[in-house]
This record gives C-alpha cells, structure tokens and sequence, in this order.
C-alpha cells in the first residue's frame, strides 16, 4: 500500500506553544501571544523568511504527489528528524515535519500532538509563519473557528522591510467557501474568512508588488478537514 502526500497539516483543540515562551499563570487560562525574542544567533533574514519560500524549501525534503510505501514513509520521517537534529533551527525542516505528522497515516506515525509540537518549534523561530502553520492543522481537524483565530493572530507580526500586507477579498455567497493562492502562498490555497459584512478576506504578507501580486480566487474551495481523502491516497500497488 502506498500514500500520497499532497499536502500537510495539523489539529488540537488546545495550542501548544513552545516551550521556552509560554508563561503559565493561576489566575486565568487565557493565553498570550507574544512575538517571541530572537534566538542567539537568528539573522533577521532568516527569521523573516516568507511561508511561500518556506513551504518551497519544505518541497525539497517532502515533495508534493509524491507516493510511498509504508516503510518508505517512515524513512522519510526518520530522515527529517535526524536532519532536524543536526538543525534544529531549520523552519523548512520544522514545517515539513508539521505536514508529515498533520497528514500521516497513524500507522506510518501520524500524530496531531507531534505536529503540534513543530508548530511551535516554528512558532519561535518566526512568529508569523508558526502562525500560519497552527492555521494550517487546524483547519484539517475541522476546528475552523481555531484556524481562524490563529490567522488573526498572524496579522499583529510585525512587517519587515520590503514585506507589505495586501488583502484579498470575494464579495458574493460562497457556501462552499472560498479561498486565495498564488506566488505569495507557494501556490497552495489559503482559505478566505468571513467578515460581518457578508464578504470573505484574507490578508497576506507578501514582497512589495514587483508585477507579482495577483492572486487568484478560488470559489468553492472545500476546506482541508472537509477532503482528507485527496490530501493522502492510498493506492492499491
């Protein structure tokens, strides 16, 4: 049997965040989200990485519509976690293990608590792509309103130079939804929210325009929790 992992995701009713920033306190259960320091080291130009160029990284170690076999699949597992462990800084390493553990099979090591975990990983390492990746698992454990509070919570980062904010937006009904991609999404698509207002939004961080800002819409875009089926496939060979 084999399994196809087209794309990768992750799901918990509770955040995690890492370790190292999260303050627990007696007299409430509500969390705060911090930008978390620079670590010892951390170049701004890497921890200001865009996702796209994340997840395009993220490609090389665990590509897209690529099948394997059981064993292969938990080869490919071992192998980022030792790569991981030689650099564990890596945000391309850390994403690519969310996806892997967010979409896996169990029997192949799929694991909502473990892509948690390099949720936060990423998390520390850049404030707004570990958003996005918490976005990103729990948009497949069906837990939207969750998802959607994560990506809130992406739009208080702070905006490196030459990075800018630009908003999407579908003005009609979509009971299926809708979502957005394009060169700033690593042409995957990212889900619009609704607003008061009977419209659906996103804003993205994206490289001021250079002639590639365009994004194209997507109506009728099944959320991820909604099509597990097509994310991983398993085949009859």
């Amino acid at each position: 049997m084999k399994w196809i992992f087209q794309t990768l995701v992750i799901c918990s009713a509770v955040a995690i965040l890492p370790f190292s920033t999260k303050k627990e306190s007696t007299a409430t259960t509500e969390i705060e989200f911090k930008i978390p320091e620079p670590l010892p080291g951390d170049e701004p130009a890497i921890r200001n990485a865009t996702m796209a160029n994340i997840d395009a990284e993220a490609e090389k170690y665990i590509p897209y519509n690529t099948v394997y076999t059981k064993n292969e699949a938990i080869a490919l597992r071992n192998n980022l976690t030792n790569l991981l462990a030689a650099s564990p800084n890596s945000q391309a390493l850390n994403w690519a293990l969310v996806k892997y553990y967010a979409s896996a099979p169990n029997y192949v090591g799929g694991n909502k608590s473990m892509a948690l975990r390099y949720a936060a990983n990423l998390y520390s390492l850049n404030y707004y792509a570990g958003c996005l990746a918490y976005e990103h698992v729990y948009d497949r454990s069906y837990e939207f309103k969750n998802a959607e509070m994560w990506y809130k919570k992406s739009l208080i980062a702070t905006v490196p130079n030459g990075m800018q904010w630009k908003e999407f937006k579908y003005i009609n009904n979509a009971p299926f939804g809708v979502g957005v991609k394009g060169s700033f999404t690593n042409y995957k698509i990212k889900p619009l929210y609704e607003s008061h207002y009977g419209s659906y939004v996103r804003k993205v961080m994206m490289p001021i325009c250079n002639g590639n800002c365009e994004g194209e819409i997507v109506v009728g875009f099944m959320r991820w929790g909604k099509q597990k089926s097509n994310e991983i496939m398993v085949t009859s060979y």
